[in-house]
């Protein structure tokens, strides 16, 4: 009984889909909208998009060189804060430290020991 209910619904989903896809306008006899008066509007839009696209990019233009100047001011700060820190460095360590000895230290301590929490 239930199968043969399915068997009916799906049968009449199917002849309306047909019926749907056949009954609209527009497939095989439709004319088409002329269009001589819209595609001289359509340039017109176009046109107007070009030209609002051209002033943004200029605007980007202007930008770049702002952005190029602040590039160049951050990598001289940069050069400056590493000499200072150089400096500050270099005045702290004591006169008999030996950079290579110090390395050679620090290999050589023992990772392996845990600590008790």
């Amino acid at each position: 009984m239930l199968i043969n209910f399915l068997i009916i619904f799906f049968s009449l989903l199917i002849i309306y889909q047909i019926y749907i896809l056949l009954s609209r306008e527009g497939l095989d006899g439709a004319e088409q909208q002329p269009y001589n008066d819209s595609t001289a509007i359509l340039t017109q839009k176009n046109a107007a998009n070009i030209e609002i696209l051209k002033e943004e990019i200029d605007k980007c233009k202007g930008i770049q060189s702002i952005l190029t100047d602040l590039s160049n001011q951050v990598q001289t700060i940069k050069g400056q804060v590493n000499a200072m820190n150089e400096s500050k460095l270099d005045s702290k360590l004591p006169d008999n430290y030996n950079a290579a000895e110090t390395s050679k230290n620090i290999n050589k301590i023992d990772t392996t020991s845990t600590f008790d929490v």
